[in-house]
């Protein structure tokens, strides 16, 4: 199976396997196409990422635990989001954090055509823009990597992100298993799928609490996806 069509399918067993357990996902890099899901030659570098935001409780908190233990993080933001709380983008750019396009909207890509795609990501593109001269990175929504998203993504030099393990946190499950999940999986050269945004009650931030320390035992470094990937 070509690397192409391999993403292709990861692509569809993430939109339609929603039922899926978190842990290890089925990505992996596909440097030709400019699409990451991981740095194996990483020597114990790990890159924390989260999807979905800024909210307005649960983003702030997590900045707070991030400065806490010296960690750097990716946030892929949601253009929505970032109109409404405007100063937790810039608090995310000021505290040397990365930030990444998750599109305007997130809406499904299967039901956008190819130049309504293109126009959700260009005017997240442009939002950001007033925050951040560095936004070179991208994650679709749903993690979806199908011949329309490689094709605005190269429209807009962008590297694709995905990731190597899912915590599944967007499903708000208790604490315990967001940690569990990552200890079980994680890596070096991971990337952490997490969400600074979910509906109902987040435990992210108190699994955060747990996980930092646990990981910095275990001698991984935190960096952000760019630097991962560098």
């Amino acid at each position: 199976m070509s690397g192409f069509f391999a993403l292709l399918l990861s692509g569809a067993l993430l939109l339609f396997g929603s039922a899926q357990p978190p842990g290890r996902s089925c990505y992996f890099n596909d440097e030709e196409h400019r699409v990451f899901a991981g740095a194996p030659k990483s020597d114990g570098q790990i890159s924390l990422t989260f999807d979905d935001g800024p909210h307005e409780e649960y983003t702030e908190e997590i900045l707070d635990i991030l400065k806490e233990y010296h960690v750097k993080a990716t946030f892929f933001i949601i253009g929505e989001n970032a109109q409404r709380h405007p100063q937790i983008v810039q608090r995310i750019k000021r505290e040397g954090h990365c930030i990444g396009n998750h599109t305007y909207s997130h809406d499904h890509i299967a039901r956008q055509s190819k130049e309504t795609f293109l126009q959700d990501v260009r005017k997240n593109q442009q939002l950001l823009e007033h925050y951040t001269a560095e936004c070179t990175l991208f994650r679709p929504p749903e993690g979806v990597c199908d011949e329309k998203v490689l094709s605005v993504s190269n429209d807009f030099d962008y590297d694709i992100i995905l990731w190597t393990v899912d915590t599944g946190d967007w499903r708000a499950p208790a604490k315990e298993q967001i940690v569990q999940t990552v200890l079980d999986h994680v890596k070096s050269g991971d990337i952490i799928l997490m969400h600074d945004y979910v509906a109902g009650k987040s435990h992210t931030p108190d699994a955060l609490r747990v996980l930092l320390p646990q990981l910095l035992e275990q001698g991984y470094t935190f960096v952000t996806v760019k630097d991962l990937i560098a």
